[in-house]
């Protein structure tokens, strides 16, 4: 046996073998090294995490706990390019734990100076910081990751991004709600995600064993709408809720639409239906319907023991980016392609935009910027045209509004142009334009003085 071969062989076993976590992962991002120091720090041994691939996402609450650790695990997107990159992350173990850990990546290159690995050295840090020297992609992207891991520790939500202050007050009281067994009631625009909060808030209880059912109340005919709560409050929903389940929760969207005699059926049947909780969303003000006599007054009363309002994308400013982040991660997923995030352009753009479309407008942005993207950044030419229309309407903004005129300044402007449109169909005669106003001559010469009209406007 050669000495080179030897050598690499022996470079192989000290790498496995080391206590100091490290790990390689190949050119298709296939973990191909997992050696007893991650063993130790994590919890998995390496045949369960050797041969995995890894994608470029923050842990997502949806993914077991493996893919958790791999996708934690994959290097940035430039690695693979030949660049070297630090990422402070959460490395989460087998057992739940979430360990703060500076990932130092170094790509690996074969005789013909090709890239055919990464290795990654796991380094214990207090906390994950961004580092100055970072590209903003990596930034957001370890900004997503901590903001996730705070939202945990604090509400034990693992499926919400958010860190502006009116979302603060929202997970407070998602995290009230998710205790209770009361009815809660969510209102905002459409697209703020309403039906997200209410599933999160079901499935996040601890005492929740049963399906989440939305109806649409809006869209559904009356008869369909009834027939369908006949069968939930029976329990014959659960084949239909996809689950095999029993439903434990109806949720009823754009509940201001619900015809009053469903309202009445309702009331009566969830008096013998304790076991089933009640949601329900609106884009309006649900006293505005009481008023209209749109809901009655009973029906309010049990729809809204809690009310959660979720404010409009423009108003969470400091949500956007880690927004934008999370779904082009959810993207990644499970995809041959990687991107790491987007250019400062690109982030400055999606800051100053207003976001009419909330986050379903978001969403897609993102998505058709991606889908059309051949670099590891999301670069200005890659965001869609209606972003652009967007944008260009938002600058020029709608017409203003003309001031308002006082009621006396209206006469007169009323006047002035009745008399000059008399004066013009009688020819600059006085006297005949003064019979076509129904006044004598006199008063005509006053009014002509007075709202100065002048010979040369009749003619």
């Amino acid at each position: 046996m050669s000495k080179r071969i030897r050598r690499i062989i022996n470079l192989d076993r000290w790498l496995r073998e080391s206590c100091s976590p490290a790990f390689v992962v190949d050119a298709r991002r296939r973990i191909v090294c997992f050696n007893a120091g991650c063993e130790q720090l994590t919890g998995w041994p390496a045949d369960a995490v050797e041969g995995k691939v890894c994608d470029y996402t923050s842990d997502d609450a949806q993914a077991d706990a493996l893919e958790q650790l791999t996708s934690t695990l994959c290097p940035p997107p430039e690695v693979l390019r030949g660049e070297q990159a630090s990422v402070p992350v959460y490395i989460v173990t087998r057992d739940g734990s979430e360990l703060p850990r500076l990932l130092m990546f170094h790509p690996l290159r074969d005789a013909d100076s090709e890239i055919h690995s990464a290795i990654g050295l796991i380094i214990p840090i207090d906390t994950p910081t961004l580092g100055i020297e970072d590209s903003p992609s990596q930034q957001l992207h370890a900004e997503l990751a901590s903001l996730r891991h705070t939202i945990r520790q604090r509400y034990g939500i693992a499926s919400y991004v958010a860190q502006s202050s009116v979302m603060m007050r929202v997970l407070d009281q998602i995290a009230l709600a998710r205790d209770a067994r009361a009815a809660v009631h969510l209102r905002g625009s459409a697209g703020t995600g309403k039906q997200h909060t209410a599933r999160m808030i079901h499935y996040a209880a601890t005492e929740q064993r049963g399906a989440f059912v939305p109806l649409d109340c809006r869209r559904l005919p009356a008869r369909e709408l009834k027939k369908s709560l006949k069968h939930l409050l029976e329990g014959e929903q659960a084949t239909a809720a996809g689950s095999g389940l029993k439903p434990s929760a109806l949720y009823l969207l754009d509940v201001e639409h619900t015809p009053r005699d469903v309202q009445q059926e309702l009331l009566a049947g969830l008096e013998h239906a304790d076991w089933l909780r009640l949601f329900s969303s609106s884009t309006i003000d649900l006293d505005t319907a009481v008023d209209e006599d749109h809901l009655c007054v009973d029906f309010f009363y049990k729809l809204t023991t809690l009310r959660i309002e979720l404010p409009e994308l423009h108003a969470r400013h400091a949500d956007v980016l880690p927004l934008a982040q999370h779904f082009l991660e959810n993207l990644n997923r499970g995809q041959e392609r990687q991107i790491s995030g987007f250019s400062p352009a690109v982030c400055e753009q999606l800051q100053q935009y207003n976001w009419p479309g909330q986050l379903d407008e978001l969403q897609r942005v993102v998505e058709t910027a991606w889908r059309s993207c051949p670099d590891d950044a999301l670069s200005i030419e890659r965001l869609p045209p209606a972003f652009d229309t967007g944008m260009d309407f938002q600058s020029v903004g709608p017409e203003s509004e003309p001031a308002a005129e006082s009621l006396e300044q209206a006469l007169q402007q009323f006047e002035r142009r009745h008399i000059v449109q008399a004066l013009q169909q009688a020819h600059a005669n006085k006297s005949r334009a003064a019979q076509l106003l129904g006044i004598n001559r006199g008063r005509l010469y006053r009014r002509m003085q007075a709202l100065k009209i002048e010979d040369r406007e009749s003619s």
